[in-house]
């Protein structure tokens, strides 16, 4: 099996009013300011775990950004990924989603023979939800997203998928790869890679892909306000007259059944 991770670079900064200026911390091992998005850290991890089981044979994991987003690669591959391919782009503002979804399923079809895609459910900075499910529409995969676990069926070309969904409900989704999926954070503890890891990974030449004049015009028609799918009562009186209005409500809607109870 093969894997291909799609990790984004979050700038590491902590903003802070001293001398009128914003400080900016930097983490040792990713001194070019940018770190891993956290969503991104756990599909890195559940690949390498994937790999250490013997399940998948080899995983790139890529990313999208300016020429110092390289780091995020670096550190994937310092986690245990196999190879590093990096979408440079030159702009000053960072493309939409679309362009990048777009870009990132061109690349993936043209390398050929993924098994599996994963990503992460978001990203810390725009929290779109979007990038992963776009993928795979551009490239017609069946897709989970915000998957909680995830299993490869054994003896099947399959995954198990289990989503969140509202109300603390889990949906069990079964994909036929090749697939894509999105992870949440908690689904797997990252691991902090060794120094030997990333000093094999920061001398590892990593394959580079020019965005060039790839971005996708896209026009916003309008905005409006949704429709109020609820209403709300405040229900007045004492509490047996709250009770009795509750009742009545709740049979009205079918809610409530009478019960007779006795002879």
């Amino acid at each position: 099996m093969k894997i291909l991770v799609c990790v984004k670079a979050i700038p590491q900064t902590d903003h802070g009013i001293m001398a009128n200026e914003t400080e900016k911390r930097i983490d040792p091992i990713m001194p070019s300011g940018y770190r891993l998005n956290a969503w991104d850290s756990c599909s890195v991890e559940a690949a390498v775990q994937l790999k250490e089981r013997g399940i998948a044979k080899r995983v790139d994991v890529l990313t999208c950004g300016n020429p110092d987003t390289d780091s995020v690669v670096r550190r994937s591959m310092g986690m245990g990924a196999d190879h590093g391919i990096h979408i440079i782009h030159d702009e000053h503002e960072e493309p939409d989603s679309l362009t990048v979804a777009k870009k990132i399923a061109e690349t993936a079809q043209n390398k050929g023979g993924y098994d599996l895609i994963l990503c992460g459910s978001m990203s810390e900075d725009r929290m779109e939800s979007a990038t992963g499910p776009m993928i795979a529409s551009f490239l017609g995969l069946p897709f989970s997203v915000s998957s909680v676990e995830m299993e490869i069926l054994s003896g099947e070309y399959a995954v198990r998928s289990a989503s969140e969904m509202d109300g603390g409900l889990r949906q069990l989704i079964r994909l036929e790869m090749p697939a894509l999926v999105t992870l949440q954070t908690g689904i797997n503890t990252p691991r902090y890679p060794k120094l030997s890891a990333m000093l094999r990974a920061n001398q590892t030449e990593i394959e580079t892909i020019s965005l060039g004049s790839f971005a996708l015009k896209q026009n916003i028609n309008g905005y409006r306000q949704p429709e109020a799918s609820r209403k709300t009562k405040i229900l007045q009186g004492s509490s047996s007259e709250k009770a009795s209005e509750v009742i009545r409500i709740m049979k009205e809607n079918g809610l409530l059944k009478a019960i007779n109870v006795g002879g």
